[in-house]
């Protein structure tokens, strides 16, 4: 699926890591998001050229930060990222993230919205995730260590019960 060319990009640094990520809504979703917050019923039509107004792009970018502040809690317990935008734009031609030889990471996001669903994508590269590499496979840090105080105790439960043999 390709993004319609009027759309919301957002170039994103992510710190410390070292090539930045794009963050991308439809203008679909833009709209869809705004009539939704003014009170409608997401019924909208986006435009699909020009560009966004200034309340238009002011609503943007309180969506944007309050994503880029849940992404840095999701990310934190595999490694503590400090997101920042370094640009906005309406078109694609103004963003240029990758080298064309990078392999990229994409993910698309169903927003859904009493039962209307509208999409977001974030695309990187892949070399983001190659120091993360051996943390992603191990799980978050500081996980604690299994308690394995509870395990006779469950096993001599379910025997008593007779569910199953455990032997």
């Amino acid at each position: 699926d390709k993004i319609p060319p009027m759309s919301s990009y957002h170039l994103i640094k992510i710190e410390p890591l070292t090539n930045a990520m794009l963050l991308v809504f439809t203008a679909n979703a833009v709209y869809f998001l705004l009539e939704h917050f003014y009170g409608g019923e997401g019924r909208m039509h986006s435009k699909t050229e020009g560009d966004y107004t200034l309340i238009e792009k002011r609503f943007i970018q309180k969506v944007v930060d309050m994503m880029l502040a849940s992404f840095q809690k999701a990310w934190a317990p595999i490694k503590p990222v400090k997101l920042s935008m370094i640009r906005a734009a309406s078109h694609a031609r103004t963003m240029r993230v990758l080298q064309d030889k990078d392999w990229v990471v994409t993910a698309r996001f169903k927003l859904e919205i009493d039962n209307t669903a509208e999409e977001f994508h974030f695309c990187f590269s892949f070399a983001h995730l190659e120091p993360l590499r051996s943390k992603l496979y191990g799980g978050p840090e500081n996980e604690p260590e299994p308690d394995n105080r509870w395990q006779p105790i469950l096993v001599h439960y379910v025997k008593e019960a007779g569910w199953v043999n455990l032997t």
